[in-house]
């Protein structure tokens, strides 16, 4: 024990001295808790038999780490006061003479919080890193590293962390840490411990009053992220205990890891009654993610203290600049220069390149290009600012979709929370109330604590609410405050406070009972909804469903092609292949972009392992064969990273992609949706899956928020005045809130294509898309949402909605020049 105690006071002198001389210099209250990072690496490169020691006894390595404080900080004042006493005798001569010693005062209440665990820094599952439904008996009183978001918390306690007693035969005194396993109890030794020339020998023992040591804490709720969860798996949850100044850090909805110790705790100890126990953490640290729709690396909070000082420089950064939280996706490098090429390969066809993206966007849905492409710009959002007077303008997007039943409204929904990189909450509206929603104050013995409701879980992220029409008219109006600005005010129970909902929506409601779904009758009509909600949606998008011969045989087409009808005598046969049968509908040519050399193999080849499964069950798939540099798309060869670089072989979702002068492989084509199929195999999948979107929306949201240009203010301005000037204009939907909405669709369809500038496109898009529910610029096309597929040349459509847009809104000095005319020929 001796040399344990050696070995913690060496590293905390070694590792953490700048960050002793800070707590030494800080002039905090003589009471306060302070805490000390200590990197868990740092410590195993200094002394390997304490860190052995520390995950084999943690709460008692880290109990002897936190006494060996004292002496550290006695030791660094007494190196600073020499300092400055060396350096007073050197400059004594002088005439400026030494400058005044500092302020140093030795604080008992240091607490070491360690950083930079191994099992922190590796996103996957481990023994020491386990997801929260498989925290069990298992991992008792281990070292573990946990991450979660906060569903409930409950008001700071105090309870009594050390008692002192009194020897009733020598009068020695000696204090006794209470144990949080057993309820705040101590365990009162048999013999006198105090140690003299003379041992005492008395046994009996009396507690001391007014002298025990009162401590914060408090008790938090954590559940697994939904997105770390499976299909039909309920989130588990677990109950945290933070101590000191870790306790009241955090707040219900954020998202946290905690590295802490799992300790049994009893609940019931009374006699004749049956004893319960429950697995509680003791965190050592916390970790909060940094808000802004998942992004950045993580903020430790510590009092007085402004980070680990002392993390070595060679530690990894274990998210990244534009990475997801611990356990999300990570956008390496080469990805990043895949992207990078494919925008180069489409420079001048940029919304041929923005198609082929919005063809991954829920290709199980068929037409609904707008909804498509609003949903793919709420996943990656405005740009979030200040006005001059301190008010914070959300740069989340929220879209209502209106529509008849059976137009996909559902489908998108569950598409976009898979698709969504940070966190995703699902709910239903009928089944949620006001307090539901945003946040609830439930009792907890005695006392209250505030447990947090869909928008606050899903901040930082999506939260998508169906049958939004189904909230009480008069719980509507909690959700005001969190749409627009993306905070909760809580007064209940003797609890104030503020909770943040930095989130996206996405609302599906149906037409009321009886109306018709039409751009003519007035939204809070067909909604049913009040104008001050209505006007806090930027997009609201109208879906009726068409009733046409012509667009059911097409959309029957490609339901067929996605998924066949198989008898019951062959479907146990081809139970896990999927679309057997090939596409009805016709098919141009998909564009294929050249592929950087440097990521290529030194054969040539490439593989993917993200389609690994498949291509065990697909036809064809038992002899794989390579991959050609000019014959796979960069959405694949993205696919291809993001599975773990698998090289020398392509599985059943690259058929389409080999060689297609080889024997049983046909042309691949791209049906106007955007599924790339082979008429050969019948795989119809797209090129950008699920997971290549989520890396792309990692991607754009890291780059430089786009600058806006002079021609795309203009166009906006003046559209929201055509909005202000209609005649039959809907209150509801032309307040200054639409221009701020115009504002940010225009940003969020620049950075889709990758721009650093909102330019005249980006501001028709915008345009095009609002104008959608209001037909005050009659664009063809443009009343009818559910029926709008894919154009054969969008950038030719762009041009045709950039006249139209131009023209009505009396801007026709921004139309392009047109091209020069050729003289006649001479006779």
């Amino acid at each position: 024990m001796d040399a344990i105690r050696a070995a913690a006071l060496r590293v905390l002198l070694k590792c953490c001295a700048k960050d002793l001389e800070r707590i030494l210099k800080c002039n905090a209250a003589p009471e306060e808790h302070l805490g000390l990072p200590l990197s868990v690496i740092a410590l195993a490169n200094q002394e390997p038999e304490l860190a052995q020691a520390l995950y084999a006894r943690p709460l008692e390595v880290i109990a002897l780490l936190d006494d060996a404080t004292l002496q550290a900080q006695s030791e660094i004042k007494n190196v600073i006061e020499r300092r400055y006493e060396d350096g007073r005798q050197d400059l004594s001569g002088s005439a400026e003479g030494a400058g005044a010693a500092p302020l140093l005062n030795v604080y008992d209440n240091v607490h070491v919080r360690l950083v930079g665990l191994p099992s922190s820094l590796d996103p996957r599952v481990g023994p020491l890193r386990p997801p929260l439904s498989r925290v069990g008996c298992a991992q008792l009183h281990q070292l573990l590293s946990v991450t979660g978001t906060i569903v409930r918390g409950s008001p700071v306690r105090m309870w009594e962390s050390k008692q002192v007693y009194e020897c009733t035969r020598c009068k020695g005194r000696f204090g006794l840490k209470c144990s949080i396993e057993s309820g705040g109890a101590v365990d009162v030794p048999e013999n006198c411990p105090i140690q003299r020339s003379q041992p005492c020998t008395g046994s009996k023992f009396k507690k001391v009053p007014d002298i025990s040591i009162y401590s914060g804490y408090q008790e938090i709720r954590l559940q697994a992220a939904t997105a770390c969860l499976g299909l039909g798996e309920p989130p588990a949850s677990l109950t945290v205990v933070l101590q000191d100044e870790l306790a009241d850090s955090v707040k219900p909805g954020q998202g946290v890891e905690v590295v802490g110790v799992l300790v049994p705790r009893w609940l019931s100890t009374t006699p004749g009654q049956r004893c319960e126990l429950e697995l509680v953490l003791i965190a050592n640290n916390i970790t909060a993610w940094n808000r802004g729709r998942g992004r950045g690396r993580p903020d430790v909070e510590h009092p007085g203290l402004q980070g680990p000082a002392s993390m070595p420089p060679f530690l990894p950064d274990p998210w990244g600049s534009t990475a997801n939280p611990p356990g999300g996706l990570q956008v390496t490098p080469e990805v990043v220069a895949l992207f990078e090429d494919f925008w180069q390969a489409h420079a001048d066809k940029p919304l041929l390149g923005r198609n082929k993206i919005l063809a991954g966007v829920c290709p199980g849905v068929a037409g609904l290009l707008p909804v498509k492409l609003a949903v793919l710009l709420v996943l990656i959002g405005g740009v979030a600012r200040r006005s001059e007077g301190g008010t914070h303008i959300r740069g989340e997007l929220h879209l209502l979709l209106v529509g008849d039943p059976g137009t996909g409204k559902s489908q998108i929904m569950k598409w976009s929370c898979q698709a969504s990189p940070g966190r995703a909450v699902l709910t239903t509206g009928r089944g949620s109330s006001g307090a539901g929603l945003t946040v609830s104050a439930v009792r907890e013995g005695n006392s209250w604590a505030l447990e947090a409701g869909a928008l606050v879980l899903a901040d930082g992220g999506l939260c998508c609410i169906d049958e939004f029409d189904g909230i009480r008219p008069t719980e509507r109006a909690v959700i005001h405050e969190a749409m627009e600005q993306q905070t909760v005010h809580v007064a209940k129970a003797g609890l104030v406070t503020s909770l943040s909902t930095r989130t996206a929506i996405i609302g599906a409601i149906n037409p009321r009972p009886g109306t018709t779904i039409t751009c003519s009758r007035p939204l809070t009509e067909i909604t049913g909804m009040e104008g001050p909600l209505l006007s806090r949606f930027d997009l609201v998008l109208l879906l009726a469903d068409p009733r046409h011969p012509d667009w059911d045989k097409l959309v029957a087409g490609h339901v067929l092609a996605r998924r066949s009808i198989i008898g019951a005598s062959e479907r146990a046969a081809v139970l896990k292949a999927d679309a057997m049968q090939p596409s009805a509908l016709p098919a141009p040519p998909d564009l294929k972009a050249t592929l950087p050399n440097s990521l290529l193999s030194d054969d040539g080849l490439v593989g993917a392992g993200l389609w690994s499964s498949a291509s065990v069950d697909t036809p064809h798939a038992a002899n794989p064969r390579p991959v050609g540099q000019g014959q796979m798309s960069i959405a694949q060869r993205v696919a291809a990273q993001l599975s773990g670089h698998v090289q020398g072989f392509a599985s059943a979702a690259l058929k389409p992609l080999q060689d297609q002068s080889s024997e049983g492989v046909e042309h691949a084509n791209m049906d106007p949706e955007g599924v790339t199929f082979s008429s050969s195999s019948g795989d119809a999948r797209s090129a950008w899956t699920l997971e290549v979107i989520r890396a792309y929306i990692l991607w754009v949201r890291g780059r430089m928020p786009p600058v806006m240009t002079p021609e795309a203010e203009r166009v906006l301005v003046a559209y929201y005045g055509a909005m202000r000037r209609a005649e039959e204009r809907i209150a509801a939907r032309s307040t200054i809130r639409a221009l701020e909405s115009l504002i940010r669709i225009s940003q969020a369809h620049a950075r889709l294509v990758r721009s650093n500038r909102v330019l005249l496109r980006d501001a028709v898009v915008a345009v095009v898309l609002v104008d959608t529910s209001q037909q005050l610029l009659h664009i063809p096309g443009g009343d009818n949402v559910t029926c709008a597929r894919f154009p054969s040349d969008p950038d030719q459509e762009l041009l045709m909605h950039q006249r139209v847009v131009l023209t009505a809104l009396g801007l026709t000095s921004l139309l392009p020049a047109p091209p020069p005319m050729l003289p006649a020929p001479f006779d």
